[in-house]
């Protein structure tokens, strides 16, 4: 039996490894860690105003940094010393808006546990690929459509009633942009959690201004969370309709020949690169047949190539390497 235990020991680290330099993508294991979530939106309800001192108070001491970001910084309440910060935070409590957002999302979001199951083992994975990196806790708020992911140190904030549906009535008594509201699905949060948290482990490099430069660190976040989520196709990752999946897939090459030829890698001009790189209801160079964030795409799919053709291409290595040309050459990209 020893012998064989040796063999199961000897597979698994040679499937870790594999998955570690850029092999299979779904075989990164599971680090043991058990992150913590905080259904903030319910603990902060009050119904009597003659407790809120005592309940603010409560709130401060056991959540001393969040308690402050999330009504300081998000809400806008005013600092929580000031004598009239509880008169503030009751009449937000009490706002008609607010408390249609919180019934809605009590109704919606009467357990996180399907949510919540994928962005563990999304969080796991990445200790597993970072084991020195912090995990983040994750507090479920409602800021009547303010931010909907609010990143701060340790700890990811996200507002629920972003995440209603496509085509809830609040959205369109908004005017939020259809295109838009394809993205305020449940199913979105694990996924928003880790890209949020993601984007501040690995900030790009201010320096670096080229649009090559912002295609390749979108491809680093992209491949990134790939990695983390396995069964999520990159056109899913990017919100992409199966139509819009289908004209990138049948026009990658005429993309990157429309890139090269008008000389668009090397560009620093802002207007382009938020042509290539933001959202939007498509992109406007090659028509509304196409998706938007095509700069994103090609991006992973530059570093695609670079996991699987540069030599001892890791992760942690990858998100080491801060130029893009360098990417960009070992990838062999040439679609």
């Amino acid at each position: 039996m020893q012998g064989k235990n040796n063999l199961f020991a000897l597979l698994f680290a040679s499937i870790f490894m594999w998955s570690a330099c850029g092999g299979k993508k779904n075989e990164v294991a599971l680090a043991d860690i058990t992150p913590t979530y905080h259904r903030f939106f319910e603990e902060l309800a009050v119904s009597d105003s003659s407790h809120l001192v005592e309940h603010t108070q409560q709130l401060v001491q056991k959540y001393p940094y969040f308690f402050r970001l999330y009504t300081e910084g998000v809400l806008k309440l005013g600092e929580v010393p000031d004598s009239i910060f509880p008169d503030n935070l009751y009449q937000f409590l009490q706002n008609p808006i607010y408390l249609e957002v919180l019934d809605t999302v009590r109704l919606h979001f009467a357990s996180t546990a399907d949510i919540e199951q994928p962005a563990t083992q999304a969080l796991a994975r990445l200790k597993t690929l970072f084991p020195n990196h912090e995990t983040p806790e994750v507090f479920w708020t409602i800021t009547v459509f303010n931010e909907a992911i609010v990143v701060g140190d340790n700890l990811v904030a996200v507002s629920l009633e972003h995440y209603l549906g496509n085509g809830h009535y609040f959205y369109d008594q908004l005017g939020t942009y259809k295109y838009l509201q394809a993205y305020k699905v449940k199913k979105r949060i694990p996924l928003d959690i880790l890209d949020g948290w993601n984007r501040t482990e690995f900030l790009m490099d201010a320096t670096r201004e080229r649009l090559l430069d912002d295609m390749v660190y979108e491809g680093r976040l992209l491949y990134l969370l790939s990695v983390l989520f396995p069964d999520v196709s990159v056109e899913e990752l990017l919100g992409y309709t199966p139509m819009q999946a289908a004209w990138i897939k049948a026009n990658e090459a005429a993309v990157w020949t429309y890139l090269v030829e008008q000389q668009q890698l090397f560009s620093t001009e802002m207007g382009l690169k938020r042509t290539y790189i933001r959202e939007a209801p498509y992109t406007s160079v090659f028509g509304n047949s196409s998706p938007s964030r095509l700069g994103r795409y090609i991006g992973y799919k530059i570093v695609e190539g670079y996991m699987k053709h540069a030599k001892g291409a890791t992760i942690p290595a990858l998100f080491r390497q801060e130029n893009a040309q360098v990417i960009l050459q070992g990838s062999q990209y040439n679609p």
